[in-house]
């Protein structure tokens, strides 16, 4: 268990570290929709049409806020790749400056989920030990993050 003091430092490099995959998938996402974007403007498809699930050209207006245009849509995507891509750059910007067995403590703890004592026996540590290099590691990331 994290101490309060530590956990509360650092909250916000755990919670982005805890958020990694999602938001690689999210950019897979986004990338995707983009693309689809662009063939409707190629079809000179002036409006999207978006239920909440799906995105689908519109010939018509829809009464209410699920029809788009799509050129506002395109800048809303675009807003939402760049800020996915500059939020994984400073990740992987952060943990590029661990050592090996840090990486291995933070990318199994936080972005892979793996239980502490599963980390314990697949690196050879004692939970003291795994404790100190993640904090070290955290303290690490944490002073890249505020340059």
């Amino acid at each position: 268990m994290e101490s309060k003091s530590t956990s509360e430092k650092y909250k916000s490099i755990i919670n982005s570290l805890k958020k990694y995959r999602y938001i690689k998938k999210r950019l897979e996402i986004l990338y995707k929709i983009k693309r689809d974007i662009e063939e409707y403007k190629k079809r000179d498809i002036k409006n999207i049409y978006i239920d909440g699930f799906t995105i689908r050209s519109s010939k018509c207006d829809i009464v209410g806020d699920l029809v788009k245009k799509t050129d506002d849509m395109e800048k809303t995507v675009n807003n939402e790749i760049e800020q996915c891509r500059r939020e994984l750059f400073f990740i992987d910007a952060a943990i590029s400056v661990l050592s090996e067995v840090e990486k291995d403590i933070i990318e199994m703890k936080y972005i892979d989920k793996i239980p502490s004592k599963l980390i314990e026996d697949s690196l050879g540590y004692e939970r003291t030990q795994i404790n100190r290099k993640k904090n070290e590691a955290l303290k690490k990331m944490y002073d890249i993050v505020l340059l």
